[in-house]
């Protein structure tokens, strides 16, 4: 029976009364190598592939792997037959082992496992099982290596060759991402890979690097994003052009990164969908989404909230079946928001009502915030505008932090996330306070940033048709003016400060 690709790995803790008895008796072990050899014979190979990888594996293997844990607990894993129990498992039918283990498990089936997360003190955590085992240890990084190449031989993991240095790099999945050896010694988990042109992968998390064997760089590549999918942080499609396989998987700083059958492109911070096509904007591409791909959508903008390039909530308004609001930075100042896939026009305006609402005016559609997370989804919303150039944040008083943010001819700002009503005028002074005379109320902030926060501010405000904005054509200064209330206009030269004023004269060029 030919396995799918990327089958999971299962370690099946079958444990005795007495050590000298065998775990099958020799009849059944008979009967069942009669059955596998039945198959075999008819044709149905029991084979299986790694993920990524063109190359098939026999599943009838000898591997010469032991594992010894510490308080005389022994496990070991000499041969066996393998046969599938589920997508991505595998079960040890016939498997001729010796187990010790505590009286507090003596007998105690175990279910199948994927992921392994190693620790710095030589313990090994099993997440889906909720346990952790402890190796030997002195002799740690061996074993390290041979539990991640059964790892490797289900399909759940991979190596490589280290280019420089010659060590071989294992990775297999972790309890919350990936983790990777160097000869069995220890590193972090990770969940980001960024790829460079050179074949070097970066860690960025863990502050490490690998280079790339040249000729397998592309396949590498892809493996390791196969993995990164397993755990939830990535995500592949065939682009419906032909133009090959996309896998994209997170990167540093906020970013995500994808390649195409295994040629990497840079990483990147923004996705606008239109229609059926996806575009990244700072790389100039495009591509196409497969048909019915309201599902695959949701996933690149899952990928986006996780590499916090964008934000989810489901909307409380629609209870009992709440519907998934995803909203990501689409462009420079453009965001873009999906209703459980359905993906809505680009748009740049929103306004926080005082029951915990946020309405979207260009897209004609309001969304109840999570209840007791309203300050939370709040400041989320507006770090996500600030990235897409729609917001500013700049410190308060005590430590706080006020951030700004575009919407319909007015702005709004919250304090760490609490709620301000709208405005539409400002007034700086020269020291770097900032007063709202519709709110009565103040901000300072530090006179070396002052420059550019009124930069910001009356440019949101010329978005939001409450400024105007131009160059001075003698000087090529840009000039910026806004509303400073009690019927006083107040204009900034590149940042500087220039004090409120009533009129104005035009007059022709000479």
């Amino acid at each position: 029976m030919a396995l799918a690709a990327a089958i999971g790995l299962s370690l099946a803790c079958a444990v005795y009364q007495c050590c000298a008895k065998p775990i099958l008796d020799e009849q059944d072990f008979k009967n069942k190598k009669r059955k596998m050899e039945a198959r075999k014979a008819a044709g149905k190979k029991n084979c299986m592939q790694l993920a990524g990888c063109s190359g098939n594996f026999q599943s009838h293997m000898q591997l010469p792997a032991s594992v010894v844990l510490s308080g005389n607990k022994l496990w070991r894993f000499p041969s066996f037959f393998l046969s599938t129990v589920g997508p991505q498992q595998l079960a040890v039918p016939v498997l001729r082992i010796r187990v010790q283990l505590p009286k507090a498990i003596d007998g105690c089936w175990r279910r199948p496992f994927r992921q392994m997360t190693f620790n710095e003190d030589s313990s090994v955590e099993l997440p889906e099982l909720q346990q952790e085992v402890r190796l030997i240890q002195n002799d740690a990084n061996r074993l390290r290596a041979e539990l991640q190449e059964l790892a490797c031989f289900a399909g759940i993991g991979m190596k490589f060759q280290e280019a420089r240095s010659q060590a071989l790099v294992r990775v297999s999945l972790a309890g919350n991402g990936l983790q990777y050896t160097v000869d069995g010694l220890w590193r972090p988990p990770f969940q980001q890979l960024e790829f460079r042109d050179d074949d070097l992968v970066m860690f960025p998390e863990i502050h490490h690097t690998a280079q790339l064997p040249k000729s397998e760089s592309s396949s590498i590549r892809s493996m390791l994003q196969v993995l990164a999918a397993e755990v939830g942080f990535g995500v592949s499609f065939v682009e419906a052009r032909g133009k090959g396989c996309v896998r994209m998987t997170l990167a540093s700083h906020g970013r995500l990164q994808y390649t195409v059958d295994g040629a990497c492109r840079p990483p990147f911070f923004k996705m606008h969908f239109e229609d059926s096509f996806v575009h990244f904007p700072e790389l100039g591409t495009t591509a196409k989404l497969p048909e019915a791909s309201a599902e695959l959508r949701a996933q690149l903008q899952d990928l986006a909230v996780a590499a916090s390039a964008g934000v989810q909530f489901k909307d409380d308004a629609a209870r009992p079946a709440r519907r998934v609001v995803r909203i990501i930075c689409a462009d420079d100042r453009l965001l873009q928001c999906s209703v459980d896939g359905d993906v809505k026009p680009t748009f740049q305006q929103m306004t926080f009502m005082p029951d915990g609402y946020v309405d979207f005016p260009e897209l004609g559609q309001s969304f109840q915030l999570p209840q007791g997370q309203e300050h939370v989804m709040r400041t989320q919303l507006q770090e996500l505008a600030c990235k897409a150039h729609l917001g500013v944040r700049l410190p308060g008083r005590s430590d706080r932090l006020v951030r700004f943010h575009l919407g319909p001819q007015h702005l709004q700002y919250t304090v760490d996330g609490s709620w301000r009503a709208p405005i539409q005028q400002i007034r700086f002074s020269e020291d770097g306070l900032m007063a709202f005379p519709q709110l009565e109320k103040t901000v300072r902030v530090p006179e070396e940033d002052a420059d550019a926060v009124r930069i910001v501010l009356q440019e949101l405000a010329n978005l939001a048709g409450l400024g105007a904005c131009f160059e001075e054509p003698r000087t090529r200064s840009s000039i910026r003016v806004s509303i400073a209330g009690d019927g006083l206009l107040q204009y900034s030269m590149n940042g500087s400060w220039r004090p409120c004023f009533r009129e104005m004269r035009f007059r022709e060029a000479s």
